[in-house]
């Protein structure tokens, strides 16, 4: 059985960002990347460990898309991964806050 794959109003609003900000930056197809980087935690939906822990919390996780870690929360009785962050690789995970 698949587990439901949803994203929080956080993750949404990153992803428009990321837009926004490559759209600034003059990157070709923004859009597309966005959409790119919304389909890879679909994958979850089959697999939603595949990601790796994300400190001590079993629970949260993530997986890498190009330049962007993808933070997501497995609630496993409800059968449902919930994407809660899109984390420049970049910037620093301690000052990430869930």
């Amino acid at each position: 059985m698949e587990f439901q794959v949803i994203f929080t109003p956080q993750a949404i609003n990153d992803l428009k960002r990321i837009e926004t900000y490559l759209r600034n930056q003059g990157t070709t197809d923004p859009a597309g990347y966005r959409r790119k980087l919304s389909e890879r935690p679909l994958e979850l939906a089959t697999l939603p460990s595949r990601g790796g822990p994300l400190h001590h919390d079993s629970d949260v996780r993530y997986l890498i898309k190009g330049r962007y870690l993808i933070i997501y929360r497995i609630l496993t009785r409800q059968r449902l991964v919930k994407v809660l962050c899109f984390w420049q690789a970049a910037r620093d995970i301690r000052r990430l806050r869930l």
